[in-house]
């Protein structure tokens, strides 16, 4: 129960904060270029099919476009966790010591729970952020 209540708060405190903002702005605006370049690629890569343009048939046009697919799909992939590690790392970087240094962990640290349980919900609360 009390890791709970440590598992919330830690959530609230992180969405609170500009890096959290900062790092939802990032995400959209490439989901967005993501989402455009994707669709231009993909209609040139069909235009190009139907012309008849590429070279080595219908099961050569087939791989190089499921291969370009999945190109597309891999680079996005990469700066999506690109983007989740960064905003894992702004977000909890000095979570504990900011609330040490803001004297705002004292009347945390004064009910009856262990530091272990601290730590453990602070982690568990930015893991469900990232999830």
């Amino acid at each position: 129960m009390k890791l709970l209540v440590i598992i919330r708060h830690t959530l609230k405190e992180a969405l609170r904060k500009r890096v959290m903002l900062a790092g939802l702005i990032i995400t959209g605006l490439f989901l967005l270029l993501y989402g455009i370049g994707t669709h231009f690629v993909f209609s040139s890569m069909q235009q190009n099919a139907q012309g008849g343009s590429m070279a080595g048939g219908t099961v050569g046009t087939k791989t190089i476009h499921d291969f370009e697919a999945a190109l597309f799909l891999f680079m996005g992939m990469f700066v999506a966790n690109l983007t989740a590690g960064l905003i894992a790392i702004f977000t909890s970087c000095g979570t504990i010591a900011t609330e040490v240094e803001q004297k705002t962990l004292q009347p945390l640290i004064t009910r009856p729970i262990k530091r272990y349980q601290l730590v453990i919900g602070k982690w568990l609360g930015h893991a469900f952020l990232l999830i």
